[in-house]
């Protein structure tokens, strides 16, 4: 099944493993709704250069950001929200209540091309990361709460706005859009052990109609 399905993706998808599911009442198992949960991590290259091995998957922003002012604004994203502010004008949900479980800011250390090390400052982050967990995602929601932080890594908006964006939901106060290459979907959550305790009462709601995978995030 592994081999089978990796052969039949893209080149920039793969399937690590596979395993059986079944429910009780003999009812199909919809992944999309008996998962618990997603994980996607964003890639911000924060130095003057662009490298090219690494460019497909990240934002070239060539500005630095203030990593611990990002780190001080995350935090209000976890929980239960209004995310109206956080979607795509094309978002099809009906409901714009989701929870997120986790909103990580991290600098990584990144290998620079040789010749190139000294070019970014030493006191400066080369790439700053983004990593949400949550439960359920609307349409670019992830790329939208990026593109927020990393205004507030500019220093355009003070960390504690999150909470006021959140509590007066308005697409037209909160951050741009990411650029899509820097977001990755890192994990699908699978009920461990299965079936899942309330594996009666999950089922298809009205505004979780499928949508271009293209778009979900």
């Amino acid at each position: 099944m592994v081999l089978g399905l990796t052969s039949k993706l893209p080149r920039d998808v793969g399937v690590l493993g596979a395993w059986p599911c079944e429910l009780p009442d003999g009812r199909a198992v919809d992944p999309r709704f008996f998962n618990d949960g997603k994980t996607y991590r964003y890639r911000i290259r924060c130095t003057p250069h662009r490298v090219p091995t690494t460019d497909r998957g990240e934002w070239h922003l060539a500005r630095p950001l203030d990593v611990a002012a990002m780190q001080a604004a995350a935090p209000a994203f976890v929980g239960e929200h209004d995310f109206a502010g956080f979607r795509a004008s094309s978002c099809q949900a009906q409901t714009t209540v989701r929870t997120m479980l986790a909103v990580e800011v991290a600098a990584v250390t990144a290998e620079e091309p040789a010749g190139l090390s000294t070019v970014a400052a030493s006191d400066t982050p080369a790439v700053v990361t983004v990593t949400v967990r949550g439960e359920a995602f609307l349409q670019n929601m992830v790329r939208i709460m990026v593109g927020t932080l990393v205004e507030v890594g500019l220093g355009r908006r003070p960390p504690t706005q999150i909470a006021e964006l959140l509590a007066r939901p308005d697409r037209r106060r909160t951050g741009r859009t990411a650029p899509p290459q820097g977001l990755t979907l890192v994990e699908v959550h699978w009920p461990d052990p299965w079936p899942p305790a309330d594996w009666q009462t999950r089922a298809r709601r009205p505004d979780d109609e499928p949508q271009p995978l293209a778009e979900l995030v």
